[in-house]
Parts: C-alpha cells; sequence; structure tokens
C-alpha cells in the first residue's frame, strides 16, 4: 500500500500541484495552524528493524507479505473496533511456512486450517506479526510550526487518508 500511496500523491502532485496547505488544531492552544507541505519532499520511510520472517521454532519460519489492495479496501471497509477486523488484517499477509526442506503456502489451506495455525500462535510469534505491521514501511512527513505561546511544535502526518485532508 505504501507504493500505492507514493503513486497517488504523485499523480494528485502532477495534476493539481505539488503543495498541499490545510488546518490543523494545535493540541496545546487549541488554535487552528495552517500547515503545508511539498509532495516532492516526501519519501517512503523505512524501519532496520522490519522482517517479513518470523521463526516458529527450530525447523519453520513463517513469512507475511503486504496486503494487496483488494484487501486493503476490505480492511478499511472494516471497523476499526471489530475484533475481526485484525484478524482478518493478520490472515490476510500470511504467506507460507518453511524450513530447509518444505514450503506451505497459506493459498493452499483452507479458512478452518489457517484458524487453527492462528489458535496455535506462541506469544512470541504473535509478537512478532505486531512487529511486521508497526515497522511496515509507510510514507510519513513531519511539519514543524510554532503555536501562539511561540512553542515550537510537530504535526505528523502518514496513511493515504491522512494525505488527503
Amino acid at each position: 500500500m505504501f507504493d500505492l500511496e507514493y503513486i497517488l500523491l504523485h499523480l494528485r502532485a502532477k495534476s493539481v500541484n505539488n503543495n498541499i496547505a490545510f488546518m490543523v488544531t494545535d493540541d496545546e492552544t487549541e488554535e487552528k495552524v495552517e500547515v503545508s507541505f511539498n509532495i516532492d519532499d516526501l519519501t517512503v520511510s523505512t524501519n532496520e528493524d522490519h522482517t517479513n520472517k518470523i521463526k516458529l521454532n527450530d525447523d519453520y519460519t513463517l513469512f507475511l507479505k503486504y496486503p494487496t489492495i483488494d484487501q486493503f479496501i476490505k480492511i478499511s471497509s472494516l471497523i476499526e473496533e471489530d475484533p475481526l477486523a485484525n484478524y482478518f488484517i493478520m490472515t490476510s499477509c500470511l504467506d507460507k511456512v518453511a524450513s530447509d526442506d518444505e514450503v506451505y503456502s497459506f493459498d493452499d489451506y483452507s479458512d478452518e486450517q489457517i484458524d487453527e495455525f492462528m489458535d496455535n500462535m506462541t506469544s512470541d510469534v504473535v509478537r512478532g506479526v505486531q512487529n511486521f505491521f508497526e515497522t511496515m514501511p509507510k510514507i510519513r512527513h513531519e511539519m514543524k510550526y510554532k503555536n501562539s505561546n511561540g512553542n515550537e511544535r510537530t504535526f505528523v502526518i502518514e496513511g493515504l487518508r491522512s494525505f488527503f485532508i
């Protein structure tokens, strides 16, 4: 999705203009402040701790994949408070389990079999999956401004919805 976000933002830059300005509410003073940025200044930020490989045991490794556009649309339609939303996000990113000799693709298994796999995940594996999502590459931009108290503030924007405020 981060590649799609990058492409859409640069298409917006070419079709409209490179600058996006909008108002934010300063959380210290509650005042509206105008901030802006140039799309050409955006980059995809990566985290050096990001990995799609999670060790299941001495023999097997779980490999994760990024959600497809179709999966992202379905994820976006789920209500964040819906307990099934996080489960769908996790299962949509399961790619394969592999050892030195074998590879098992999740595409070859039924929903019930995947549910059983998920039920048997250890807490370390769940933390690894969470880390995959938390450190996933993303477009992120920080904008600095001074509020009416003269304090230096930073407004952070990330994710496609944020950029099209």
